[in-house]
């Protein structure tokens, strides 16, 4: 899980460009308090590596308390372990961990605290399961890792983190909500259309000349043309995967836990900031103004579509 040596870094968190900042948690200011934390390291031979921070954290060595931090690369490097770095300059740059024996500790108690969290997470998930099952919502038992691979590669999709603990946890099959685990070829179809629907739907707009967006270019003047001009485009967009009716959680790289939308033709809005934010908006009444949208990562593909 580890590497037993830290890669070499010289330029620590490098400066990100404009368009990163929907994925950033760095202390510019430009952006805080996101979920989904994206930086790029810089090792000694110049090689850039996005990185997803696991967890900033501190820990007592040597009667001193300092700051560390892990970062795993993302999934398209070759490398997939998560690195552990000490933090330096007010928590600005990132500094190698030389001592063998404060790396065994700071993976250590990188380690602990996942479990704690983990295990936080899990008891909320088991809670608000209960109160689903309070507001007459069926489960199965959750979906086991075999069924998940099989699932997801039968689709073609990624069940985006805080989907797949949920699923794991229980698997909601009243109406308007999708059984995954059932793979007969009716309810395969229906999934497929499904996830074919947001594309669909959008593209039917297009086509009656209600949407078009500036970033496909200039619109050609068929409309059946039209459609399928932003078809295209559309099919480079993230994966939306259904959840509940109209509802769909896209599938974003470095997002643990991406915002949930309503999806209907052109009328998409944000309908949870995060799954469990969701959950309460749809379930236990909660506003939607609860969503704070300034936290919200980028879903590229759909973003200009978004009202």
């Amino acid at each position: 899980m580890f590497e037993n040596e830290n890669r070499p870094i010289d330029n620590q968190i490098d400066k990100c460009a404009p368009e990163d900042c929907s994925t950033c948690s760095s202390d510019c200011g430009s952006r805080i308090n996101l979920d989904d934390r994206i930086i790029e390291i810089t090792t000694d031979d110049d090689e850039k590596i996005k990185c997803l921070i696991m967890l900033k954290y501190q820990m007592e060595y040597q009667q001193k308390t300092g700051d560390y931090i892990a970062v795993m690369p993302l999934k398209n490097n070759p490398e997939a372990d998560i690195f552990l770095f000490r933090m330096v300059n007010n928590r600005k740059d990132l500094e190698n961990i030389e001592d063998e024996d404060e790396y065994a500790m700071a993976a250590e108690a990188f380690g602990m605290e996942m479990d704690r969290r983990d295990r936080e997470k899990e008891n909320q998930q088991k809670s608000q399961i209960e109160e689903l099952k309070k507001k007459g919502i069926s489960f199965e038992p959750g979906l086991t890792d075999e069924e998940v691979e099989i699932i997801q590669k039968k689709y073609g999709i990624c069940f985006p983190a805080s989907l797949l603990n949920f699923l794991k946890e229980g698997l909601p099959v009243s109406e308007r909500f999708y059984n995954w685990r059932d793979l007969s070829d009716e309810n395969v179809r229906k999934i497929r259309r499904r996830i074919d629907f947001p594309i669909r739907s959008v593209c039917k707009d297009v086509e009656m000349d209600e949407i078009w967006l500036s970033s496909w270019g200039n619109r050609p003047e068929d409309d059946e043309d039209a459609a399928n001009l932003a078809e295209e485009h559309l099919k480079q967009a993230a994966v939306l995967i259904p959840l509940y009716g109209h509802r769909f959680i896209p599938c974003l790289d470095g997002v643990e836990n991406p915002p949930v939308l309503s999806v209907y033709g052109g009328d998409i809005v944000y309908y949870g900031e995060n799954l469990q934010n969701w959950l309460e908006i749809e379930f236990f009444d909660q506003s939607r103004d609860s969503i704070r949208r300034e936290n919200l990562p980028l879903i590229p593909g759909w973003q200009e579509l978004i009202s």
